[in-house]
């Protein structure tokens, strides 16, 4: 079965087993920081969106 395997599939599976693969702690952490993160820039990237909406109707409208 070895012989079957292109070189790359066994370079990646070399590769994989060199990982440093996170805890279920550490993912659930990082999960959570992405999520607010996200939340976070969705609303200032909404609240500025608002404003230049704003302005954009005071100028022009």
């Amino acid at each position: 079965m070895k012989r079957l395997q292109p070189r790359f599939v066994a370079d990646i599976i070399a590769e994989l087993r060199k990982v440093t693969w996170p805890s279920f702690q550490e993912t659930r952490y990082l999960t959570i920081v992405v999520a607010i993160v996200a939340v976070v820039m969705g609303l200032f990237l909404g609240a500025v969106d608002l404003l230049f909406g704003w302005i954009i109707e005071r100028l022009f409208f």
